[in-house]
């Protein structure tokens, strides 16, 4: 079988997507939250401590979702390289 080193680069490429996408995700209901505040209170609820607040979940949930996520695509290609005998 030949090693191939696609699975560090899916590993990294899984990684830093899930880490993006958390931590934009998170920013934008934080401002959406700030701006509700805004309009019922008239001043905005949106600082930087919500910016550092959204990289911490992003990062903290991130790496294991992106590990996790690389592991089954590797898992999923022996499988679909190596079928269990019988089928």
């Amino acid at each position: 079988m030949k090693s191939t080193i696609v699975f560090p680069y899916l590993l990294f490429f899984l990684t830093l997507s899930t880490i993006a996408s958390l931590f934009i995700t998170t920013l934008l209901i934080r401002f959406v939250v700030g701006m509700i505040a805004y309009y019922q209170f008239g001043e905005i609820d949106f600082s930087l401590n919500d910016v550092i607040y959204a990289a911490k979940v992003g990062i903290a949930g991130g790496i294991p979702l992106g590990i996790g996520a690389s592991i089954l695509a590797n898992l999923k290609e022996s499988k679909e390289k190596f079928p269990p005998p019988g089928s």
